[in-house]
């Protein structure tokens, strides 16, 4: 038996028969994870997150290390250029993430 909605009319989609159908993956911003407690958000993109956060930290620790503000890379993104942010090597990223 298929399911039906709340007027009774069965539908193929299930339950919500008007909502558009899932969005395509490449402008997703999250997903539901399945295996994760019910109702958890993942991000579908997390390195952007992880970026973001340790960019926005580098300010914090350059108020309490100030020696940080003359040492690359922490001197690009406190200046806030951010085409030399995008140009960061992967190993910038570590060393920002892996500062005490």
């Amino acid at each position: 038996m298929e399911p039906s909605t709340a007027t009774g009319t069965a539908s193929k989609r299930g339950a919500y028969p008007r909502r558009s159908p899932r969005k395509p993956a490449a402008i997703r911003v999250a997903t539901i994870h399945p295996q994760a407690s019910p109702g958890t958000l993942w991000v579908e993109h997390p390195i952007n997150t992880q970026v973001t956060y340790c960019l926005d930290r580098v300010s914090t620790l350059a108020t309490q290390k100030p020696e940080l503000k003359r040492i690359e890379p922490f001197k690009t993104v406190l200046f806030g250029d951010r085409d030399a942010m995008a140009k960061l090597s992967m190993h910038d990223l570590e060393t920002i993430l892996a500062a005490p």
